[in-house]
């Protein structure tokens, strides 16, 4: 019986040491918080996951990167990039370029807390798009519902 306590306690502990680690690498950078979940399947399966939700929960905004321009006008979609984007780390200097859905007929408004504010030329469509996290927009919008977000129209 000593001995089940024993293991249930070491367990408890490791999962306490494991959920600090993950919030302070998730304090400094999303980027470095995937890589921390990718070490092991076990810290993967123990640690949230950012997918699906990056748009949701400011923990896992990309706070310390921006959408680094391209110059030439060009905007995200454009086929001169061929799909890519660079984004531009603050505080490393670190520079990641990222192959993003292709956004045709769309401009980049800002970009806040490291998210792309898009809009549609055509329709006037506002769009927020996590630049490393960007699952379909139909797996977000019952998100932002849950969050209150998003408001029923009467």
């Amino acid at each position: 019986m000593r001995n089940v306590k024993a293991k249930m306690a070491t367990h408890q502990v490791e999962q306490d040491l494991l959920d600090l680690i993950a919030s302070w690498v998730l304090a400094g950078d999303l980027l470095d918080y995937v890589r921390f979940r990718a070490v092991c399947l076990r810290w993967r399966a123990e640690t949230p996951s950012p997918r699906g939700r990056g748009v949701v929960d400011p923990c896992f905004h990309p706070r310390q990167w921006m959408m680094f321009p391209e110059g030439g006008g060009l905007f995200p979609g454009n086929p001169a990039l061929l799909g890519y984007v660079r984004f531009f780390n603050i505080s490393t200097g670190t520079f990641v370029r990222v192959r993003l859905p292709c956004f045709r007929n769309h401009s980049v408004l800002d970009c806040p807390d490291g998210l792309l504010l898009l809009q549609h030329n055509e329709s006037s469509a506002i769009r927020l798009l996590h630049p490393f996290l960007f699952p379909p927009l139909s797996s977000i919008f019952p998100q932002l519902s849950q969050a209150g977000v998003l408001r029923e129209r009467i």
